[in-house]
């Protein structure tokens, strides 16, 4: 386990870095919170620009690191709303 790095946009609530992995200009990255024990998943795909997080249960944590897009519809937070939940 490691700190997310200063650049990532999990980096200011403290989240620690659990995995991440990189395919074809898309960065993903599994980030536990311990003070509150929240768990997201951030993507950021250099290619399009885009970048989301989703905040998921601890139970689900790897399916949707494996599969982030599944999960997008219903559980990303823009950055206001991220930031609003204590994890960016």
């Amino acid at each position: 386990m490691s700190r997310v790095e200063a650049t990532h946009p999990l980096v200011e609530c403290g989240a620690l870095e659990l995995d991440r992995r990189g395919t074809d200009g898309v960065d993903i990255v599994l980030a536990w919170e311990p003070r509150t024990n929240r768990v997201a998943v951030a993507v950021v795909d250099e290619r399009t620009s885009d970048r989301f997080l989703i905040e998921v249960d601890p139970a689900n944590a790897l399916d949707a690191f494996y599969h982030p897009y599944a999960y997008v519809s219903s559980r990303t937070h823009d950055e206001t709303d991220a930031v609003g939940a204590g994890i960016r």
